[in-house]
């Protein structure tokens, strides 16, 4: 379970884009309440050069705020259905240099969608746990 995330968005917040690099460092983004409209994207600055320990994650702003979409994993569409944590786990597969996903609200949940390059590297939790 997630204990602090390194990053908490502010509303303020909404529309950027944030390079991530974990490198040397995991990286856990806790997205704000739903509002409608609001954006987010995350893009992997470098390779997490397939080692155990280097993850990136996007947990919601609660466990009872669901993230639904799809993310496209080496080539297969993964759902994503009322998850509140998704995670580029790199124990599983090299998290590749520019993996990313994409975030939007409706105002009552998440939205996501993206593209991570190697198989086998997207977790999927509820309760913001980390595989």
């Amino acid at each position: 379970t997630v204990s602090a995330p390194t990053k908490t968005i502010s509303d303020a917040e909404t529309g950027e884009l944030y390079f991530i690099n974990i490198a040397s460092n995991t990286c856990v983004v806790q997205l704000p309440a739903p509002r409608a409209g609001m954006y987010f994207k995350f893009v992997l600055l470098a390779a997490s050069n397939d080692e155990g320990t280097k993850d990136f994650a996007i947990i919601t702003d609660s466990t009872d705020t669901d993230m639904h979409g799809g993310i496209l994993v080496n080539g297969a569409i993964n759902e994503v259905a009322s998850r509140s944590t998704i995670q580029l786990d790199s124990n599983a597969g090299a998290a590749t240099s520019g993996d990313f996903i994409e975030c939007v609200s409706d105002g009552s949940a998440w939205y996501v969608f993206g593209n991570f390059d190697s198989a086998s590297s997207l977790a999927l939790n509820n309760g913001h746990t980390l595989a």
